[in-house]
């Protein structure tokens, strides 16, 4: 199921001048958000799993990931 996939797992944006880090918890999701050398902010943000696949993340505004796959890299 994705909510046991998502706990605890750590997404982190690969750009040379953003910041962002997503640090997945049961229900919530640490977050550190913003510029290199530069201002940062880190939210607690909510989210729910909508489906097999699916996710609202629940903050200022609402983002949603649809389809969701889980690959490997190394």
């Amino acid at each position: 199921m994705l909510a046991e996939k998502l706990n605890g797992l750590k997404v982190v944006l690969d750009h040379e001048e953003l910041v962002e880090v997503l640090q997945f918890g049961d229900d919530m999701i640490s977050a550190t958000l913003g510029v290199k050398d530069g201002p940062v902010t880190a939210p607690l943000l909510k989210y729910n799993v909508t489906s097999d696949n699916s996710l609202i993340i629940r903050g200022l505004f609402d983002i949603i990931w649809n389809n969701i796959e889980f690959k490997k890299i190394h």
